[in-house]
């Protein structure tokens, strides 16, 4: 592999170099400058647009690459982006091109709701590789182009789950990467713009997209090549397609020709291929990634052996540090490692008792209409706000339970915490809800659900839930076609909250607890230990003495335990062949469910 592919790599650490700003574009342009390649796209060439380019050849101690500043005003669908195109006739392989990083900074101001900022490209399927159906199986022709995004800050529009394809995009699989975990998606975009044709090409859409939007970021080191890997595992062909580009992009989308918007991106660092000989990495990454922060000193991409970086966590409300783990272990919150090799280095933090932390957002219900950025409600619903009061108005129920229903996505829980769900609620006539704490795509695998009889008079109700496994996107529903009649009775809620269920005294030791990575908060050691590497049946679960199973899988198997009320109990993440587990739960019966086969039975825990 080659270690230097591109004058892109910032190398030079100790030299310093100087540019003038560059040209300022208004219109649709490509163009090459200081060795990165610049791109202003705007739809039909609406609105008022700016892009100045202002970067340097990202070398030297002080570099910031390929960078910009844009803004946009009653536009359509535009894009800024800087990077590396290799052209339509197809550069290198992401199996061929090397390791490829980018190090960014941004800051961006835009209510719209389509936008997006993160890693934007193009690649093209090999021949005998192009698609020949959409994700909902209908037949179509293909181009062998794919359009990818890697996405790190978003408006509260998910591309993902769009596309032109009935159900729209499709969820692959997830992975956490750079200490962030991401859903993998596969969107169709039929007669659209692409790299060839005038809006007439069908080609498929790849996305990364943070699960929780508390792992939002505009800054830091974004792993591409990571991306390619794990969709190449899930399903979405990448590691054999000629790339087109890779960049850093600024994107804004409206139907309404109304974008409206400014970002400068600081720092665009695009490194391809290994570092050089004698330089390491850091990753640096806070568990749960929502409880603080690190920062490091210096801020390099590649530090030269024998560097010293102090890192720095600091917790953030209602969290406090405990310790470090990965490769230094200690509880000093700040702390210096030397750079004689590459490190991973995880900030672990754990909650303040007492801390009063309300995980839902704008659970009171401020202003005069219902914040879409936080909730959603169904077709056949609507909701009025006044007085921090939603009033839910049923005009037709569906044809599922949960039909309509009022969501919250983007709650991220912790296993082994405990959580109280409070709310207020009324109905205009005696009716019953239903809520639950779900997976918010997949499997929606229901963590807790519980009903509740709902009168006139206004009421506090309560709701448990002891997290069984680590979620970074919970969905909280409150589902409306429930009960045995009123179903299309109004409903009143306020003051919901979300917190955690502290034990009153409860605190953490002060001695570090280090494993070398890993979640912060457990409900016991439920690794499965393999015995055999293989596996006489395709699925199979027994029951053994001292709480554990024996699961017998011919593949890699996310097995769900359920209880008697139907709620997840325990997850397990079982290697392909015999495994043991050990189970944290009581005594009882239970069913386990295979996530990928749906094969269930029932089991005895004893």
């Amino acid at each position: 592999m080659n270690k230097l592919l591109t004058s892109l790599v910032f190398f030079a650490v100790f030299s310093t170099s100087s540019f003038a700003q560059g040209p300022t574009w208004t219109t649709s342009t490509i163009q090459a400058y200081n060795g990165y390649d610049y791109e202003l796209w705007s739809e039909d060439n609406t609105g008022t647009t700016s892009m100045t380019l202002t970067g340097d050849n990202g070398q030297g101690a002080n570099a910031k690459g390929g960078t910009f500043t844009c803004s946009w005003q009653n536009s359509l669908n535009i894009l800024f982006r800087s990077g590396k195109k290799w052209g339509m006739t197809g550069g290198p392989t992401p199996n061929s091109v090397g390791n490829i990083k980018i190090d960014f900074d941004a800051t961006w101001s835009s209510n719209d709701g389509a936008r997006m900022l993160g890693v934007y490209g193009w690649a093209f399927y090999p021949s005998g590789s192009i698609p020949t159906q959409d994700e909902s199986g209908v037949t179509r022709q293909y181009s062998d182009q794919i359009e990818y995004y890697i996405i790190q800050d978003r408006g509260g529009y998910n591309p993902a789950t769009g596309g032109d394809a009935a159900g729209g995009g499709k969820k692959k699989g997830s992975a956490t990467i750079d200490g962030i975990e991401y859903d993998f998606y596969v969107a169709d975009r039929i007669n659209r713009w692409a790299l060839t044709g005038n809006g007439d090409v069908t080609f498929k859409q790849y996305f990364s997209v943070p699960k929780n939007t508390s792992s939002h970021r505009q800054r830091g080191i974004i792993s591409v090549s990571k991306h390619f890997e794990e969709w190449e595992k899930v399903g979405m062909k990448m590691m054999d397609c000629r790339l087109y580009e890779v960049a850093m992009k600024v994107e804004s989308y409206t139907d309404s020709r109304n974008g409206t918007g400014t970002a400068t991106l600081n720092r665009n660092l695009l490194i391809i291929g290994e570092a050089p000989e004698g330089y390491f990495t850091i990753t640096a990454n806070a568990s749960p990634l929502s409880a603080g922060q690190v920062t490091r000193e210096p801020y390099l991409v590649f530090y030269p052996a024998g560097t010293s970086v102090t890192l720095t966590a600091t917790p953030a409300s209602g969290w406090k540090f405990d310790n470090w783990d990965g490769d230094i272990c200690e509880t000093n919150p700040t702390t210096t490692v030397t750079m004689n090799a590459n490190k991973n280095i995880i900030a672990k933090y754990s909650l303040v008792a007492g801390s009063d932390i309300d995980l839902v957002k704008d659970g009171n219900f401020p202003g005069t209409s219902l914040n879409t950025a936080n909730w959603s409600i169904t077709s056949g619903a609507t909701a009025n706000v006044s007085g921090n009061k939603a009033t839910i108005n049923i005009a037709n129920l569906g044809t599922n339970e949960w039909e309509p229903q009022l969501t919250q996505k983007n709650i991220e829980l912790i296993e082994g915490m405990s959580y109280i769900l409070t709310f207020t609620a009324s109905a205009a006539a005696a009716r019953s809800i239903n809520v639950m704490f779900q997976e918010s795509g997949g499997e929606y695998t229901t963590y807790k659900a519980q009903d509740f009889e709902l009168s006139a008079t206004p009421k506090e109700y309560t709701l448990k839930l002891d997290m069984p496994s680590n979620d970074a996107n919970v969905q909280l529903a409150f589902n409306f076609n429930y009960g045995e009649s009123n179903k299309t009775s109004s409903i009143t809620l306020s003051n919901i909250s979300l917190r955690y269920d502290i034990p009153a005294g409860s605190s953490s030791s002060g001695a570090p607890v280090c494993n070398g990575g890993g979640s912060s908060s457990s409900i016991g050691d439920n690794t499965p230990i393999l015995i055999s590497p293989l596996s006489r049946v395709e699925f199979r679960v027994s029951s053994m003495n001292n709480k554990s199973l024996l699961v017998e899988s011919n593949s890699k198997a996310t097995v769900y335990l359920y209880n008697i009320k139907g709620n997840v109990a325990q997850k397990i993440e079982a290697p392909a062949g015999s495994s043991i587990v050990k189970l944290s739960v009581p005594n009882g019966i239970y069913i386990v469910k295979n996530a990928r086969t749906k094969q269930t039975q029932r089991i005895m825990v004893k």
